[in-house]
């Protein structure tokens, strides 16, 4: 998978893609938290924090050694098995610091024209 630099990204840059919560990518999350999934209930919120829709929205991954610092997430709804969100993906600050390049990204999770989940993201780009 390509791979993007900090001066490919440009400042209000956006990115679009789909999102399918299928049950295997359910499954697989809940197995990594130890949950026993019932039936008809709703996932835990932390199941946006995945970058798999991220990458998938920009078509790269960040270089190797880029370093996730912090996020932010505020939740609007519960996500389900086969929810389909719209992902929009959103480079919302970008600047260097003491020779450093940090990369601040908002993440939207749309579904049904409604904003379910919106999450900010920084990254230390390629620092290890």
């Amino acid at each position: 998978m390509k791979e993007y630099t900090f001066d490919e990204l440009s400042l209000g840059q956006r990115f679009r893609t789909q999102f399918d919560l299928k049950e295997s990518i359910a499954k697989d999350f809940l197995k990594s938290l130890n949950i026993e999934n019932i039936e008809g209930q709703p996932l835990p919120v932390a199941v946006f924090s995945t970058l798999t829709p991220i990458y998938k929205a920009i078509g790269a991954r960040f270089p190797q050694g880029t370093i996730h610092l912090k996020q932010k997430m505020e939740h609007y709804g519960n996500p389900h098995v086969g929810d389909i969100f719209d992902i929009e993906v959103l480079i919302a600050s970008k600047y260097e610091k003491k020779g450093r390049q940090y990369l601040v990204f908002e993440t939207s999770f749309i579904k049904d024209n409604k904003l379910i989940c919106k999450q900010e993201s920084t990254q230390l780009m390629a620092f290890a």
